[in-house]
């Protein structure tokens, strides 16, 4: 319930916009974490991150990460610069075997434009009406491991029709039992098949997917963040 309540307990939305997000732990609690915030009038800040690790010293991890980020997030810090000083912060706090993959990005609502950064982490899959698919990839490396790396930010237009779905690697690495992974393509095809379908259907199809194939048993925390882009 702690660890819960870290989560947002209900999701901003924005006119246009639907988002929303699941969280599963493989075991009670784990390192998994998202957010999403409103920044100002028109900027809303999202992210979607896994500290390495299981459990407990992963939660309390992801804890510390939850402030940092909510410290940190302001409309008009990049999301370059933020991994930039959220990496320092980690790596002041953070033990030598632990590191955290990240994504944060920042949604111009009324513009259309997403900026973001991707620091070490499975590349969101932005999905566009026509079929045309684009991974979300440019950033920089892990953080909390070198405090003087540095990050950039990518920028992309959304349109009508687009869905662009975050995900952490516990979503991907869900094993059948015989070594078969539900996999990148997996995403893909069910991302392809869920074109009308809500934020919400969306996430909740893909981390049901995910469980099916896993035989409902994850060996990794699970999240899944979605935001489906409609017309004003």
């Amino acid at each position: 319930r702690i660890q819960r309540r870290l989560m947002p307990a209900e999701i901003p939305q924005a006119a246009g916009y639907e988002i929303a997000a699941m969280w599963q732990p493989a075991r009670i609690i784990g390192g998994d974490y998202y957010d999403v915030m409103r920044l100002d009038r028109r900027t809303l800040a999202f992210c979607v991150a896994d500290v390495a690790g299981h459990g407990l010293p992963a939660a309390l991890m992801m804890a510390n990460l939850q402030a940092a980020v909510r410290g940190l997030a302001t409309a008009t810090l990049g999301p370059g610069a933020m991994c930039e000083k959220l990496n320092r912060v980690l790596c002041d706090n953070l033990s030598p075997d632990r590191f955290v993959t990240f994504f944060y990005g920042l949604l111009d609502t009324e513009a259309r434009r997403l900026k973001f950064c991707n620091a070490g982490h499975p590349a969101p899959i932005l999905s566009r009406d026509n079929g045309e698919k684009v991974l979300l990839q440019d950033g920089g490396p892990v953080l909390g491991l070198f405090p003087e790396e540095r990050f950039e930010s990518g920028e992309v237009e959304l349109r009508d029709g687009d869905r662009l779905v975050c995900f952490t690697d516990g979503v991907v690495e869900a094993s059948d039992g015989q070594g078969v992974e539900f996999g990148k393509d997996g995403m893909e095809r069910q991302i392809g098949e869920r074109g009308g379908e809500s934020a919400e259907q969306i996430t909740k199809g893909l981390l049901d997917a995910a469980m099916r194939h896993a035989n409902h048993w994850l060996e990794d925390d699970a999240t899944i963040l979605a935001i489906a882009v409609r017309g004003f």
